[in-house]
């Protein structure tokens, strides 16, 4: 049980830190108005960061998703663990229902993780790290404890039940496809599931759980960060998803789609990399 909270913590860290300039993307992406776009698509921002904001533009907000996301998948692993040993571990259904618990579990953190985040990665759009006329926040750390200041505990859950309504399939899925494709490449003579094909396993495995939850995603950023850079335009879910649809129609809620499933692969691929060579270094100690 020790060893899933481990591998989990693990996991978390070397995912954040792979692909985290991708992220700033994603955000950007997710975020801009779709009358006046500022960006063109994902390479023309990843570009116009680094050249407009320095490449550290490209790392605003990670101190806390660094920190925090190996905490994160530490609760996601772990609850996951405790919940497929009580299920049964043969059928994928149960595979499913486990990663659905675990989703909900994390999704508390990952919420407050992820409000704090893209803030900080949405102020000074445009302007060069280090000289942000507007800057509110000085990290995600700050930004964290001037939430709190300002709005109250119940301030860092802002997004609390569309992150909850994202979490809770989402990584439903992201565990069903996970251990339906080990089993795949699965050599079926030895039953080993050498390193690299259980890191594509999580690779894919992470890109279909955004697939099925990309649109819930999009409104959850919107609604994160609306007030950052001038006074707030949502009420509600209700108010941010007909603006999206007004804006752009339905290709609104794929907005940074790509770059999302471009950096999902090697994310998670580190993940379970990670994972599992922290759970077979137990089981070397354990046994």
């Amino acid at each position: 049980m020790a060893a899933d909270f481990v591998a989990g913590l693990n996991g978390g860290l070397a995912g954040t830190i792979a692909v985290y300039p991708l992220d700033t993307v994603k955000t950007r992406l997710q975020a801009q108005s779709g009358s006046i776009p500022r960006y063109k698509g994902a390479i023309h921002c990843l570009v116009s960061i680094a050249k407009q904001e320095s490449f550290r533009g490209l790392f605003k907000g990670m101190a806390s998703p660094a920190l925090c996301a190996s905490t994160l998948n530490s609760v996601l692993f772990g609850t996951f663990g405790i919940c497929i040993r009580y299920l049964d571990s043969e059928r994928l259904s149960h595979h499913f229902l486990a990663g659905c618990v675990a989703g909900l579990v994390q999704s508390p953190l990952s919420c407050a993780v992820e409000l704090t985040k893209v803030r900080v990665q949405m102020q000074g759009v445009g302007e060069m790290t280090g000289q942000v006329k507007n800057r509110h926040y000085s990290g995600s750390i700050n930004a964290l404890f001037k939430i709190m200041k300002y709005d109250g505990v119940l301030g860092c859950l802002r997004g609390m039940r569309i992150t909850v309504a994202r979490d809770i399939p989402g990584f439903g899925v992201y565990f069903l496809c996970y251990e339906g494709l080990r089993r795949v490449l699965t050599d079926p003579e030895t039953k080993h599931t050498g390193l690299v094909p259980l890191m594509c396993a999580g690779g894919l495995g992470g890109m279909m759980s955004f697939v099925v939850i990309y649109p819930l995603d999009v409104v959850k950023t919107r609604y994160q960060i609306d007030g950052v850079s001038n006074s707030c335009r949502y009420s509600s879910y209700g108010d941010v998803i007909r603006e999206i649809y007004r804006q752009r129609g339905l290709r609104g809620f794929s907005a940074g789609i790509s770059i999302t499933l471009i950096r999902s692969f090697p994310c998670n691929a580190a993940i379970f990399g990670a994972v599992a060579l922290t759970q077979r270094t137990f089981d070397i100690f354990t046994h």
